[in-house]
This record gives structure tokens, sequence and C-alpha cells, in this order.
């Protein structure tokens, strides 16, 4: 019966897991009521709630064979983009992406890189919903409603040349970020030190330094010089300016990163990811003392409210003893006196 009646309460709370779990770990009392009603040990209730709580969390070989995939189209595409672009004069001289336009003749390797990339963020959109949750969600969305758009409104007015060098200083950095994180799921630590540094080092120089000095500085300034000003370049300058205050918003995670590594000597890690809870005894013995803290203060000032209350209840009890028996003492002398006073006005008559 107890066994029953214990899976059909677990049962109930499956679906106020998340609610659930932040009770259990966070009020003693609470654990106390939930492992009388289900027959289990406080531990046993910990634990049950936790390991719920991780379900819903993805596990280190999903985000590693995500990764995985990232690596490897960041990695191909990167070299392919370099191929595709080494021979191209706008690579070298940026004031090339403007001459002959918009009448430039749009070769079939540029096309195809064009097209692939187009469609690799174009599934980003969608599969993001589906893919392991970040804590930038709705930046990375915004960045790929910005590529999208970026990309598709470039190949319609012709500005394929400016946008190839995008996608290329861009392909610069992802697949080293991606080379760290599956280090990091691999457990190579030292490995992923040096690729985060890389990355680092990558992305400063390309997102930071190379993409507002050439690309913007082409967009704007260069554009106008040759061609004059027309309105489609206004709203293709805006695209790439959200880019740039993307870039520094995540340069700002990396220092983060960074800074925690070099002052705590901790390891790299994704800061954009949910950990997931201890659930073995080992891996809980800090864990669970930290979640019965609360739990003992708890208890340690209802203790101390306890004895206090008993303290004061001796201390009237002895107060309310000690006026008896004076007060009896104070009778008992009283009668003694009449007494003798009687037997004296007796003895005298």
């Amino acid at each position: 019966m107890a066994a029953s009646g214990r899976g059909i309460f677990l049962y109930m709370y499956i679906q106020y897991s998340q609610r659930g779990t932040n009770i259990i770990l966070g009020h003693a009392t609470a654990r106390i009521i939930f492992a009388k009603r289900t027959d289990m040990s406080q531990r046993q209730v910990e634990r049950w709630f936790r390991l719920r709580r991780n379900q819903d969390k993805a596990s280190s070989m999903k985000k590693f064979t995500e990764t995985g995939w990232r690596f490897t189209y960041y990695f191909g595409i990167f070299i392919y983009g370099v191929i595709v672009l080494s021979d191209k004069e706008w690579l070298w001289d940026s004031n090339k992406c403007w001459y002959g336009f918009p009448t430039q003749h749009l070769q079939t390797s540029v096309y195809w890189y064009y097209m692939i990339e187009l469609g690799f963020y174009l599934s980003l959109m969608f599969s993001q919903f589906l893919d392991v949750k970040r804590k930038d969600f709705v930046e990375m969305f915004i960045h790929h409603i910005a590529t999208v758009s970026l990309m598709s409104f470039s190949y319609i007015g012709n500005f394929i040349r400016t946008g190839t060098l995008v996608l290329l200083i861009h392909d610069c950095a992802d697949f080293w970020v991606e080379g760290a994180k599956l280090a990091k799921y691999a457990k190579a630590d030292r490995l992923c030190d040096v690729l985060f540094a890389v990355f680092a080092i990558v992305w400063f120089v390309t997102r930071l330094v190379c993409y507002p000095i050439k690309i913007l500085n082409t967009s704007w300034f260069q554009s106008r010089a040759i061609l004059g000003f027309f309105p489609s370049l206004v709203f293709f300058n805006l695209w790439l300016c959200l880019l740039l205050v993307l870039h520094v918003y995540w340069f700002s995670l990396i220092v983060r990163v960074a800074y925690a590594v070099l002052t705590k000597h901790s390891e790299v890690d994704d800061v954009r990811s949910e950990q997931e809870e201890p659930v073995t005894d080992e891996q809980e013995n800090n864990h669970h003392g930290n979640n019965h803290q609360y739990g003992n203060n708890v208890q340690s000032k209802k203790q101390a409210s306890e004895n206090n209350h008993l303290s004061n209840h001796v201390d009237n009890h002895k107060g309310n003893h000690c006026n008896h028996a004076e007060n009896n003492v104070g009778n008992h002398h009283n009668n003694v006196e009449n007494n003798v006073g009687n037997h004296n006005h007796t003895k005298a008559g």
C-alpha cells in the first residue's frame, strides 16, 4: 500500500516537477512532508525530483552530437569559401565590390556558396526551437533573422560581393568555438582552453576589427563615393550595423568566460548552457549539504524558540511556586503568632 501510494503521489507531481523541485530542495518543512507522504527518506525525495528535472535538460551526448554537426558544417563551409573567393578581386580590394554595380556577373561557385549559407541559416531559424535551449535564445533568433534578411535582400539587390565578405568573416571564428565545445564535452579541458583562446583572438580580430574596418567602411563610405546615395543601400547598412551590435554582446560573454578562467582558475564553460544537477551520492554530498543548510537554520531557530518557551515556562512556574511558598510561610507565621497571643491572654485571665 505504501509503495502504491508513493508511486501515485510522485506521478501526481510529474507535471509540476520544476516547481516541485524548487519546493523540495528549498524548504526543509516541505521535504519532510513529502518524505512522510511517500514513505521515502528526504534524500530519496530530493534525488527523485532532481532526476526528473534533469530529464528535461539536454545530455552531454546530445550536446556533443549537435556541436559536432555544427563544427563539420562551419569548418567545411569556411574551406569552401576560401577556395571560392581566393581568386576574386573584391576579396583583396573592397572597392571592387561596387564597380559595375548593379549589373555584376554572378559566377556559379559564388551562387552555390551563397545558397548553401542561406539554406543553413534558414534551417537554424526553425531547428533552434528543437535544439538545446541556450540563455541567448532571443539574441540568436534575432541573429538568424538578420542574417537571412540580409542575405535575401543582398541577393535581390545584387549586393552579393559584399555579402560573400560578410559570410567569410563570420565563418572564420565559428568552427573554433564549436571545436572548443567538443573538447569540453569530451573532458579534454586543456585542449578546450587552447581552442577557446584561439577562438577569442580570432573573434576579436575578425568581427570587431576587420568587420567594421572592411565591411562597414566599404558599405557606408566607399559605396557612396563610387555610386552615390540610394535608399536600398541604407537598409542594407542598417542590417550590417545590427550584426555589429550582436558581435559586441557576444564578445562580452567571451570576456566573462575568460575573466572567470583567469581569476578563479576555473575551466572554460559555455555560459549560454544550463548545468545539470548532481544525482549520484558522491556528486550530491556538497549539494545535499547546501540544500540542507536552510533546513538546519530553520530547525535551529525552531529549537531555540522552543527552548526559550520552555525556559520562560519553567521560570514562570518557579516564580509562582516561590510566591505560593512565601504566602504559605507568611500565613503559617501569622497563625502561630495568633495562637501564641491567644495562649498568653488565656493564661493572664
